[in-house]
């Protein structure tokens, strides 16, 4: 059988045009097999459990870099974990930013700089009332109130402010204040 000798090739055996339902069955089960595994070892793997990061070589780094004395946290309220830490030069200001997510979906926010406190808390808040003062550890702290339930107690001394910032309890905030070292 030459295709050049003008002999015809035998007639190939006629496809089926349709796919039946156990195929398509087949192939749902042959994505859904590796979905499934792939999720399985994610949960495992802690894959839905929350970010927790270490904030201690990013406060080490701040407090090496600022001409201020830096603080934060000795201790994180039960419930509570870091969830992002990190320093950076902002418009000629040292920031130290570190993130706490709460047991309920609560989160704060610690920012600290050499900045004048009314850029701070416009950058941590923005819009923010005052709403009162605390004594916490022989310093006047500010609370403020923001947009969408936010709230702040503020530290502002010369040369540097501090703002816890988020959706918490006043007590909670006032904990977190009472714990910097």
């Amino acid at each position: 059988m030459s295709i050049f000798s003008g002999e015809s090739a035998a007639p190939a055996k006629e496809a089926r045009k349709t796919r039946g339902a156990k195929d398509l069955a087949y192939s749902m089960l042959a994505l859904l097999i590796p979905i499934v595994l792939m999720l399985g070892i994610w949960r495992l793997l802690g894959g839905e459990s929350p970010t927790t990061v270490d904030p201690d070589p990013v406060v080490a780094d701040a407090r090496a870099r600022a001409a201020y004395q830096v603080w934060a946290p000795s201790a994180v309220p039960a419930g509570w974990h870091v969830s992002t830490a990190k320093v950076a030069q902002q418009d000629g200001h040292l920031v130290l930013r570190i993130g706490y997510a709460g047991p309920d979906g609560e989160f704060l926010q610690l920012t600290e700089s050499g900045a004048p406190v009314a850029g701070v808390l416009d950058g941590a808040v923005g819009g923010a009332t005052v709403q009162g003062t605390a004594e916490i550890n022989g310093r006047t702290w500010s609370l403020y109130t923001g947009t969408k339930g936010v709230r702040a107690l503020v530290l502002a001394e010369t040369g540097r402010t501090i703002v816890f910032a988020g959706q918490a309890a006043d007590a909670v905030l006032v904990e977190f204040a009472t714990s910097l070292k």
